[in-house]
């Protein structure tokens, strides 16, 4: 396959979003390339497709699409240019598509649009006239007459029972009807939309969050029965509560490991209750009123810590005759007697 091929036909078939259609140079008004016309036939060659419940879509799409290739080369000729100016069209698709892959089939495409026989070349040929009759109904609901003239003539070209059935609903309908409705509430009072829309986003954000929960659930829902012993396992470390629980537990997930870390917590509870209780004791024992023989020995120490702590009477009198003595050699201070 010659990829070299394929994308310098792809960078041919974006020129046509830079190649004008030519024929809004004599309306007056209104612009449009051949890139945007293609896709407006494609979209209606679907729909005609679906009303008509008989065209083979791919091959009708496919017309739809490819229909205006040549003009990357030729460029769009309008009928006052082709009055003196005769296109090579076949020329310029067969050059655009040789050495392709799909060549045969993009030239079996090309002449069968050309022959219009099929059921399928016609639907894509009403196609092309109806995207044109959409842009020129607009144009002259805003109040460009001669759109409404080349009206006329288009209608006129249309080929098929759907093609005309939908043709006729276009030119009877409102370009603007889609999104205009001539309400009062959305034009003078806009504040009432603003809350009707506040209110249809605040139930449309619900629905997404019931959704989301919905699929949450599912998908939080074990699909193995590995999955669900991982489920299994997770359950019991968090009932555990404890990192060293965590760590124990291995990947077979043991009843006997399981055991050994529960009674290890049974033993951590015992000790902390023994704990409690003495600290409990304790302060019973505090609050209890002493007996009178306990404070008798409690006064009976306090008399002797007194006693070790100051000196005996002798010693205090020896104490204060020296210092008497001393204050005696010190003249003109006669000596004060203290009482012992």
């Amino acid at each position: 396959m010659n990829d070299k091929k394929i994308s310098d036909f792809l960078f041919e078939v974006a020129s046509l979003k830079r190649t004008p259609r030519t024929g809004y140079q004599f309306l007056g008004r209104g612009h449009e390339n051949v890139a945007e016309h293609s896709f407006g036939v494609a979209m209606l060659a679907w729909v005609l497709g679906r009303m008509s419940g008989e065209a083979d879509l791919e091959r009708l799409l496919s017309m739809a699409i490819f229909h205006d290739l040549a003009e990357a080369r030729t460029g769009d000729l309008n009928y006052v240019n082709k009055r003196y100016v005769i296109p090579l069209e076949e020329q310029a698709f067969s050059d655009a598509a040789r050495d392709l892959p799909f060549e045969k089939e993009l030239l079996e495409i090309k002449n069968e649009w050309l022959e219009s026989e099929s059921l399928e070349a016609k639907l894509a040929s009403d196609a092309d006239q109806l995207d044109m009759m959409i842009e020129l109904r607009r144009l002259s609901a805003h109040g460009w007459n001669q759109a409404g003239e080349w009206l006329v003539y288009a209608e006129k070209r249309l080929k098929t029972r759907e093609g005309q059935a939908l043709a006729k609903e276009i030119l009877s309908s409102d370009p603007d009807g889609w999104w205009f409705e001539r309400r009062d509430e959305l034009w003078v009072n806009p504040k009432t939309v603003e809350n009707g829309a506040q209110t249809q986003e605040n139930a449309c954000n619900h629905k997404l969050k019931t959704k989301t929960k919905a699929k949450i659930k599912t998908n939080n829902r074990p699909k193995t029965i590995k999955d669900r012993q991982n489920r299994q396992k997770d359950a019991q470390v968090k009932k555990l509560d404890s990192a060293k629980a965590a760590k124990e537990i291995d990947a077979s997930g043991s009843a006997e490991t399981v055991g050994k870390v529960k009674k290890e917590k049974a033993k951590k509870e015992e000790v902390k209750t023994e704990k409690i209780k003495k600290e409990k004791v304790k302060k019973a024992k505090a609050n209890k009123p002493e007996s009178g023989k306990s404070k008798a020995n409690k006064s009976k120490a306090k008399k002797s810590k007194a006693n070790k702590s100051w000196p005996n009477k002798s010693e205090a009198i020896n104490s204060k005759v020296g210092k008497s003595a001393t204050n005696s050699s010190r003249p003109n201070r006669p000596a004060q007697r203290k009482r012992l």
